[in-house]
């Protein structure tokens, strides 16, 4: 069975029905009873689907039948205190304009969390489906989420991501719960260590220790502190010197540039008002 006629049921109802509430019961029932098969429907098919169902006919009805009545909440991607509600308010204000799917999903108040994971695997997943059985890259994903120097700390874990995007791509169980029981390593170098060896804080000190950080994930996470800090050349220190340079002239010169359109548009602007 494609679980999938699930979702059409409702496009459709949308289109032929008299009202927005005019399910039989039965039909609802067999819906709740058999709703468990959409987790082995993929997401870009749910979504497929379920943006032609909330800016259809009927749509803020049809879809506050989806998540109250038959309990497709979750696997549709949505929050459990959804606010349809508002979503109806959204939807009836705009009838007869055209919306796009996320104006009135919106109202759904996905958390700061979910869109990071949703962006997270838009971004990902065509990548991850080619690495698919290769454990080292996602566990280098992993490390780059959570230990890679200057990373960014989200509020959902770099590891927990992952995890999602591996069960986004339908990677086998054990690969699953390999990438959750992983111990990650320790990247053993700090910016106190480059500073005993003579590098400059700033740009330059996060620049090595990114070249020193890939440096690492490629031993497999074996190399330790010393050996690490051999990598540090006056040849490597010089490069990342002359980028900063560069890129902090860059800087500087679009700085300017934007100065001077500024002043081109707001002068001429000025006379023309005072001589008004």
């Amino acid at each position: 069975e494609d679980y999938l006629r699930i979702l059409r049921y409702f496009r459709f109802f949308g289109r032929i029905a008299k009202s927005g509430n005019a399910h039989e019961e039965s039909t609802l029932d067999a819906i709740v009873a058999n709703k468990q098969g959409l987790k082995n429907i993929s997401g870009e098919r749910i979504w497929s689907e379920l943006k032609k169902i909330c800016v259809g006919r009927f749509g803020a009805d049809v879809l506050t039948v989806m998540l109250s009545r038959c309990g497709l909440t979750s696997l549709l991607g949505l929050p459990e205190d959804s606010s349809m509600a508002e979503y109806h308010e959204i939807f009836d204000y705009n009838s007869g304009r055209s919306l796009e799917p996320m104006t009135p999903l919106s109202s759904c108040k996905l958390s700061n969390a979910e869109k990071s994971l949703a962006e997270f695997i838009v971004k990902m997943r065509d990548e991850a489906r080619a690495n698919i059985d290769r454990m080292k890259y996602f566990k280098d994903m992993i490390l780059d989420l959570e230990k890679a120097p200057g990373h960014n700390r989200k509020k959902m874990g770099g590891r927990e991501m992952v995890v999602e995007l591996a069960k986004y791509i339908r990677a086998s169980p054990q690969f699953i719960e390999e990438i959750g029981l992983w111990e990650m390593p320790e990247f053993p170098v700090n910016g106190r260590d480059l500073m005993g060896t003579g590098v400059k804080g700033g740009p330059v000190m996060r620049k090595v220790l990114t070249h020193l950080f890939e440096v690492w994930k490629k031993s497999d996470y074996k190399i330790v502190r010393d050996e690490l800090l051999s990598h540090i050349t006056a040849e490597l220190l010089q490069l990342t010197e002359d980028d900063s340079i560069r890129r902090c002239e860059k800087r500087k010169s679009e700085s300017s540039s934007d100065k001077e359109v500024e002043g081109e548009f707001f002068i001429p602007l000025h006379e023309e008002l005072f001589f008004f």
